[in-house]
């Protein structure tokens, strides 16, 4: 009992040794073949040698009659070839026989079930799946495997092979291999396909660059050992004829004959793009040594990053920008011009149609001076002495009225509206006299009281613009007066020596070789105070507006309301600022402060004469500010002009500097400004 125990023990011990055995094998079989397959598929030299190693080892390893790949694997085409096939002698298939499989319904019918699997599908007489009986004639198969593929790229494949000797039935083992085969195949198939796209990819490309006009292609590598870091793999020969360069795969070529002030530009943005990644996009001028002329060229490349984020190499893009960089200039010539024309035209017709309203305002105030004294003068009992006076103020009230009207043709003149200043020596003390006599007048005609209080160490004999100056103060002291029913009108003058400077001039203002001048500065602070009705704070902004009257005395006076914005504007363009203070029904503060300069000089000799008016030295801002406007002349930005000469106007100092770029802006030399101030930079510089 125990030998039997024993004896069936072993045997089940052998039959189960025998089938993993049996089943090791098969798993050998399966790896070897896999190698196999994999061996000569890499010794293949192309796609085409590639497919037949396969089906050749695929007939070997399958023992079949017949290994093939069918393209595309797709029922809607109209037909179906076979690119490539392997067969027993005495099976030739579709190939050998140059048959051309039209897409039939049993065809159609097979590509389907095919594509809808998720794995090979067997035929045959023992199968479900039969073998179509044309198939059967044509080609004697009696039973197949197939599977569809599908690669990275196309449509997908159909792979097969037929057994046409007998009617095989396939084991599973066979199944999975086959399985595994249409997977190998597949991947290598995609490989093969997608590196044909590549090169046809280059080919096409390459094509294109070296037929390429109009523009020129290029393609760099980072290399730290070549001038400027890169080297040229590639240039279209378009590139030669664009930017005039002997040979473009020297990338030396490519810097040396750009222009001086565009190089070191292009230079930095080229090292910056090969260092970090960042696109190169820049234009610039080179020398072209074929046409002998600077040409304007566009550049741009960009970095080919890896797949680790990484970038070796760039891609660049080369343009003649010339036509359209001269096309920009003249446009923006044109359009500066036009902005000129524009504002001129704008200036001219606000001047013409402000002349009139303007000139009502500044000729009431001298013309009352003269209405009050001609009055006085019909008094039969006035004395000689009287009348004489009374016959001065009135002439003087006319020589104002004269120089109103020469401020008027000199703003036909200029057509612009604007009024620049005149420095003429004058009397200080003369000229607070006559104001002192022609509003004494209105205020007597008011009833009520005018004082003025004169600092002791006011200057005598002043250089700066005297009619302006007069202006003002009768434009204040005239409102003043004008919106003070009770009380008092006061203009107070303070003085305040600021700086003296010793300056040597020789020849542009005097005949003798040399002579020494001595200036002065004074700041001179003018107070205008009132008793009147006061102006409420929310509204003290909008007085120094065209036209606007404020408050109470826009129902009692009439007038433009011009005259503190003339007063404004001519206070600014004497480099102050005009300060109110008001509280409403109490009263009103105007003050301003200007420097003007007295002079005195020592001639070398006795025979020292001159033969113009002393002129204040021009003293230049810093370089920088110097830039800047230089910078705004090029634009031909004349608005932006106009705010920066506003703003280096607050320093005295740099007056005369101001005033000479002004005159410029007024006349619209543009021009000539800009060949000034190239003078005056190359002079400080």
């Amino acid at each position: 009992m125990t030998d039997k125990i024993l004896t069936a023990d072993i045997n089940n011990l052998q039959k189960q040794l025998e089938a993993q055995n049996a089943q090791l094998k098969s798993h050998v079989h399966h790896l070897s073949s896999l190698d196999a397959l994999v061996k000569t598929i890499n010794e293949a030299q192309d796609m085409d040698q590639m497919m037949e190693n396969a089906m050749n080892i695929t007939l070997s390893i399958f023992k079949c009659d017949r290994a093939w790949l069918l393209y595309p694997c797709d029922p809607n085409v109209a037909s179906c070839q076979i690119p490539i096939e392997v067969t027993r002698p005495e099976y030739p298939g579709a190939k050998k026989l140059k048959i051309n499989i039209p897409m039939n319904v049993d065809i159609s019918k097979l590509i389907r079930k095919n594509l809808l699997a998720t794995g090979p599908i067997v035929f045959g007489v023992n199968y479900k799946n039969k073998i179509t009986p044309i198939v059967a004639k044509i080609f004697l198969v009696q039973s197949k495997i197939t599977t569809a593929i599908y690669p990275k790229i196309g449509k997908p494949w159909l792979f097969g092979i037929h057994q046409c000797s007998y009617a095989r039935e396939w084991t599973e083992q066979e199944i999975n291999l086959f399985r595994d085969f249409g997977q190998h195949i597949c991947e290598n198939l995609g490989i093969y396909l997608s590196h044909q796209e590549l090169q046809k990819s280059e080919a096409n490309m390459r094509a294109f660059m070296e037929n390429a006009r109009g523009f020129g292609i290029y393609s760099a590598e980072l290399a730290e050992d070549q001038p400027y870091g890169s080297r040229i793999l590639f240039a279209s020969p378009s590139i030669k004829e664009i930017i005039g360069i002997e040979n473009p795969e020297e990338n030396y070529n490519w810097f040396k004959n750009i222009h001086a002030d565009d190089k070191e530009r292009v230079i930095a943005a080229h090292h910056t793009s090969r260092t970090t990644g960042k696109e190169f996009d820049e234009i610039f001028q080179i020398y072209h040594i074929y046409k002998r002329e600077w040409r304007w060229i566009r550049a741009i490349s960009s970095p080919v990053i890896a797949s680790d984020g990484t970038f070796t190499n760039f891609n660049g893009l080369i343009v003649d920008v010339t036509d359209i960089k001269l096309a920009e200039e003249k446009l923006q010539d044109y359009t500066v011009q036009l902005k000129i024309a524009k504002k001129k035209a704008e200036t001219a017709n606000q001047a013409k149609s402000d002349f009139l309203t303007n000139m009502t305002h500044e000729l009431r105030t001298p013309l009352n001076g003269v209405l009050g004294f001609a009055q006085i003068l019909q008094n039969d009992s006035l004395s000689i002495t009287e009348r004489q006076h009374g016959l001065d103020v009135i002439k003087q009230c006319g020589s104002h009225l004269l120089d109103l009207i020469n401020d008027v043709l000199e703003l036909t003149r200029v057509g612009t509206g604007r009024i620049e200043l005149y420095e003429t020596e004058f009397y200080l003390p003369l000229l607070l006299h006559k104001l002192n006599e022609i509003i004494n007048i209105r205020a007597q005609e008011k009833e009520i009281n005018f004082y003025v209080k004169f600092a002791k160490n006011l200057p005598n004999l002043v250089f700066g613009d005297e009619r302006r100056l007069r202006q003002i103060l009768l434009n204040l002291l005239d409102n003043a007066v004008k919106f003070t029913d009770k009380g008092s009108v006061t203009l107070e003058v303070k003085s305040e020596k600021l700086i003296v400077k010793n300056k040597e001039h020789k020849g542009e203002y005097i005949d003798s070789p040399q002579v020494n001048l001595h200036y002065s500065f004074y700041s001179l602070q003018f107070l205008i105070q009132d008793t009147g009705i006061g102006i409420p704070p929310e509204e003290h902004e909008m007085i120094f507006e065209p036209f606007e009257q404020v408050g109470k005395q826009k129902l009692e006076t009439k007038g433009t309301g011009l005259g503190l914005t003339i007063s404004n504007n001519f206070v600014e363009l004497m480099g102050g600022k005009l300060y109110i203070s008001s509280e409403f029904n109490v009263g009103t503060q105007f003050w301003f402060a200007i420097t003007l300069k007295t002079l005195t000089f020592s001639p070398t000799n006795d025979n020292v004469k001159f033969t113009k008016n002393i002129q204040q030295p021009i003293v230049l801002p810093p370089l920088i500010e110097l830039e800047k406007l230089y910078e705004l002349t090029l634009m031909g930005d004349i608005d932006e002009l106009e705010q920066q000469t506003a703003i280096l106007s607050k320093d005295m100092k740099l007056k005369p500097f101001v005033n000479k770029i002004r005159i410029f802006i007024e006349k619209y030399q543009v021009g000539k400004l800009k060949k000034w101030l190239e003078g005056v930079m190359k002079d400080d510089g």
